[in-house]
């Protein structure tokens, strides 16, 4: 199976609420590709999903230090930070997060934002 296929097979798993299939899959994807920002991003997802926002953070830190300034990585990582107990970063993150869209930025930034406060 090649990663995309992995990576699909991992994120249908977590549509279907199968989180450990999904952190599993996901883990060993990154084991073989540790540097792919992508499948952090993914894995920081299904933990937030998962209501493991301190373990999403973690995660989602590294999706950003791989991925740069990410603003959907930015967005992910503001919620687990404020669902974690971790306002003020969350706040910063979120503001980091709407300065890189500007005008693209939706409501739903500006709602984790206010959740955040």
């Amino acid at each position: 199976m090649n990663a995309q296929q992995q990576l699909d097979r991992a994120m249908q798993a977590a549509h279907a609420g199968d989180y450990v299939s999904a952190i599993n899959g996901l883990s060993k994807l990154i084991e073989r590709m540790p540097e792919e920002g992508v499948v952090y991003q993914a894995l920081g997802i299904v933990l937030l999903e998962a209501d493991k926002p301190e373990d999403a953070a973690l995660v989602l830190r590294k999706a950003s230090e791989l991925l740069g300034e990410n603003a959907e990585v930015l967005q992910f990582l503001g919620v687990a930070l404020a669902q974690s107990g971790q306002a003020a970063e969350a706040v910063s993150t979120l503001e980091n997060a709407i300065e890189i869209l500007g005008n693209r930025a939706s409501s739903n930034v500006f709602l984790n934002l206010g959740n955040a406060k």
